[in-house]
């Protein structure tokens, strides 16, 4: 015979006891909400140069410059 009793606490955590013939089996599992599956709604978004991480943003906006075809050269040829 297996009894199982789940209690609910607060909708934070699940606490499971699970009685078999060959003993008991308890299991607490911690619930969370904090979360968000839209990136928007995130704290803490990463940036690069101080320039938060929105949306597509171009090298310009990021404070990166293009290399001109001269500092290519010179780069390959070093």
């Amino acid at each position: 015979m297996i009894d199982i009793d789940i209690e609910l606490d607060n909708e934070s955590s699940i606490d499971t006891d699970i009685q078999t013939s060959d003993g008991e089996i308890d299991t607490d599992i911690e619930l969370s909400t904090n979360g968000t599956n839209d990136y928007n709604d995130l704290a803490n978004k990463p940036s690069i140069e101080g320039v938060e991480l929105i949306g597509d943003k171009t090298l310009e906006e990021l404070g990166v410059e293009a290399l001109t075809p001269q500092e290519i050269d010179e780069f390959m040829n070093s």
